[in-house]
This record gives C-alpha cells, structure tokens and sequence, in this order.
C-alpha cells in the first residue's frame, strides 16, 4: 500500500516552508481535511441498569488554544462548531491478539481496487443526548473537551480491553471544513468542523504501545483527501483557484 502517514506537524512545516499565507475551505474543495487529536479514553463503573449491555467511558478528547506549533482550535470554534458535532459519533476499534492476550491496536487498513479501507468497526458511540463540555485547565490554562459514551458489551472483547486496562489513548478524528494559516506569524486556526469519530488505540503485534507522538493536532493521515497515495500533499491536489494564497501583509 502506497499510503503515506503524516503528522500535523508534518502539515504545519510543509506550510511554514512555502512561506506563503493560505486559506482552505471544504465548500470550495468538495471535502474536509481530516486530522487527528490525542486523546484519553477510560473506563467508569455504572449501576444504572438502563444501559445493561453499555459499558460508560469518559473521553478527554482534546483542548482549545495555542499547541506548541502555533495550531489551534479557538475557543468559540470549539464551542459553537465542533462540540455539537459529536451527537452520533461512533467510538472505533480494531482488535488483535498479543501473545493470545486481546489488544486494540491502532488505524490499521487494506488497499482495495486502489482505495484505502480502514479495518476498525465500531465497538460503540457517542449518543446523541450527551454532556459534551469544556473544562477549564487552570495550570495550562486552556479548556478540554471531555464526553462520555458507551461501549458495546456483546460482539466484540472491547469492554473486556477497556475493564482491564483501565484508561487507553485514543485518537479523535476532526474534520476541517475551514482554516487559515497566517505565514508572518505563523499560526495556523482551524475556523469551523466536526468531530467525525474516535479510534482507541493499544499495541502492535510485538506488544509495543501505539502512540501518537507530540502535543496537539497531529494527522496520521490527512486522511481520505490529503494524500495518501504516492506522497503527494493535498495540495497538490486541489483544484485550480480553491487554494488562496494571502499576502502575509494584509489586513487580517
């Protein structure tokens, strides 16, 4: 499989380098750019018998503000545009044995008839009446995006996974739908998506944890758009006049 994995970082340089400011927006490109956040997934105890066959668990999915490479989700963006966006969303995972112990292990995936097929089913979901909110981090100073959702019971070992291990990381996927990179000082603002999924991760098939390296938005894969085929960037792709690029000197 041709496919090439990038980090957000990876994005982020490829920007900062062309030193040219730049505007993206999905309604002019036909589809998002979808990146990864890191996140924490863990495990709750109910008594409550009206979800006999969930399992709870509690999702620190990611935070708003400055990342260490000037990338960022603004407040009002989380709040307005990306936290209501998490009703329905499925909770993703792909199984495997390690050492005849059942493990998560990350987004694995197959070429089919020259596309890539992720292999994770979901394992449960985020309903759509939810508590999704934003938790001030004091000592960071910034806010967390935390959620609860549910695991399904039967079917697969997942709940047995998530009861064993206590906590797992994970990845939660957005989909950008609008950003701006401002090349003068090169800050990069995602302006508007959604929450499109969250994918537990555990260990690979030497039983070596799987993580996502870094602080911040990190894209394993700019997914289904940016390319995965070939190493060519999203760019590269996008159709002639959907790309703007802005004069670092204009008015913002």
């Amino acid at each position: 499989m041709k496919g090439r994995l990038l980090t957000w970082d990876d994005f982020y340089d490829y920007m900062s380098n062309r030193k040219k400011s730049m505007k993206f927006n999905a309604k002019e490109t036909g589809q998002p750019i979808v990146v990864q956040v890191p996140g924490v997934l863990k495990f709750e105890k109910s008594e409550n018998t009206l979800t006999n066959g969930l399992t709870p668990v509690r999702l620190q999915a990611c935070h708003t503000e400055k990342n260490l490479n000037k990338s960022s989700v603004p407040y009002e963006v989380m709040r307005d545009k990306l936290l209501p966006s998490f009703k329905n969303r499925p909770i993703l995972g792909y199984i495997h044995d390690v050492n005849g112990v059942p493990q998560f292990y990350e987004h694995n995936a197959h070429e089919e008839d020259g596309k890539i097929v992720y292999d994770e089913i979901a394992i449960g979901n985020i309903p759509e009446t939810n508590n999704a909110e934003l938790i001030y981090d004091e000592e960071k100073d910034r806010y967390n995006v935390m959620i609860d959702g549910y695991l399904y019971d039967e079917y697969t070992k997942a709940t047995e996974i998530v009861e064993r291990e206590g906590e797992c990381p994970c990845s939660v996927e957005i989909s950008i739908e609008s950003m701006k990179f401002d090349a003068k000082d090169k800050t990069l603002i995602i302006e508007d998506g959604y929450f499109s999924g969250v994918t537990i991760l555990g260990y690979d098939e030497n039983g070596k944890k799987v993580k996502i390296k870094g602080e911040g938005l990190l894209a394993q894969a700019l997914a289904h758009e940016i390319d995965h085929l070939d190493g060519i960037l999203f760019v590269d792709k996008m159709l002639p006049g959907t790309l703007h690029y802005v004069d670092p000197n204009e008015e913002k």
